[in-house]
């Protein structure tokens, strides 16, 4: 048995992560308590990151009770498998998640339990809390920088916005007839955006783009109510399901979670009692 609660991970953290400012075990509590402004028992309950040391996910062990708290310790190496392994395919599309806390707050073993059941039972478990927390998608968003004539904004600013994008700034290039235009799109919209703002500017802009943020896409994964439409553009609610539809399908599973792989008879019978829709 056990109990895990799930939370998104803070920025600055998932930054420092990133950086990887944390990936030295030495040190990282005292780090995460002077820097990142843990409190001092979430800096020392740290099991690991993973699944690489730059992914920013994490393991706390936030058990209170002593006796129960050290045998997680013991346990360290089997629960940071279970873990790395649940993040490293996460249940929506078997991609890597991002931004995840996962606390213990508690873990019943029997008394002969062996490491690969403890990895199986943790990995199953945080697959049942992460389909129960409300997951989302994410996509990469693109940072835009356009140089283009005056004369070539609307037609600019329209297609930014009919990709999902938006303007971050626009100003003037002192000395010069040219503006300046930043802005984010979607990775996913950005392919022939180019070829539009050399046809808008006549050849006259110059466009380069890279890497910003990872964003969340617009709508619920696991809403069945949403039918995504074929072979015409879906409204923003419809993408995060099309999307998730859609890489399923590319990888040969089926359209929607399998529930039945995460959750017992016992409690999916207890959830359709109590009115949880998937």
């Amino acid at each position: 048995n056990s109990l895990l609660l799930f939370d998104p991970l803070d920025e600055n953290t998932i930054k420092g992560i990133e950086k990887g400012e944390l990936k030295e075990e030495k040190g990282r509590n005292e780090i995460l308590y002077q820097k990142y402004h843990w409190d001092i028992f979430a800096s020392k309950s740290l099991l690991c990151i993973g699944p690489e040391e730059k992914s920013p996910n994490v393991l706390l062990n936030d058990i209170l009770e002593e006796e129960k708290r050290e045998k997680i310790n013991k346990m360290k190496e089997a629960c940071c498998i279970g873990f790395k392994w649940a993040m490293s395919s996460g249940p929506l599309c078997e991609e890597e998640m991002r931004n995840c806390r996962v606390r213990i707050i508690d873990l019943e073993f029997e008394r002969n339990v062996d490491e690969q059941q403890v990895i199986q039972a943790l990995r199953r478990s945080i697959y049942a809390g992460i389909i129960l927390s409300s997951p989302q998608l994410l996509e990469p968003i693109y940072s835009v920088e356009i140089i283009t004539p005056e004369n070539a904004i609307k037609g600019i600013t329209k297609s930014i916005s009919d990709r999902r994008g938006f303007i971050i700034q626009q100003q003037p290039l002192e000395g010069t007839p040219f503006q300046q235009i930043h802005g984010n799109i979607p990775l996913i919209e950005i392919f022939g955006f180019e070829t539009d703002i050399r046809t808008f500017s006549r050849g006259q802009a110059f466009v380069q783009s890279w890497f910003d943020h990872w964003g969340i896409v617009p709508g619920d994964p696991l809403d069945k109510e949403i039918k995504p439409l074929n072979l015409q553009p879906n409204p923003q609610p419809y993408l995060s399901r099309e999307f998730m539809m859609k890489t399923r399908r590319r990888k040969g599973l089926i359209d929607d979670v399998d529930t039945s792989k995460y959750f017992d008879e016992e409690m999916l019978s207890t959830m359709d009692q109590n009115n949880f829709i998937f």
